[in-house]
């Protein structure tokens, strides 16, 4: 596990937006029920799914509403 975040903090380093390269932590759980279906041929169950509902909104509300720590839109 300490490859992986060496490579994780490097490129945070590299990156020119840190709050959209941060963002992508959240798609792991994503590509690795993606995998394991695929390659251990294991089920997903339906709270499975949910969840990954629950991730894929929460970083579509944070692109659409939030951009370096500002608010974009303000709800009334």
């Amino acid at each position: 596990m300490g490859i992986t975040f060496y490579l994780w903090l490097k490129g945070l380093q590299l990156s020119s937006n840190k709050a959209k390269t941060a963002t992508l932590v959240y798609l792991s759980p994503f590509l690795s029920m993606f995998f394991i279906a695929l390659i251990l041929k294991e089920d997903l169950f339906l709270s499975s799914m949910v969840g990954l509902v629950f991730i894929v909104s929460g970083i579509s509300i944070q692109s659409i509403f939030f951009e370096k720590g500002k608010i974009r839109f303000r709800l009334k």
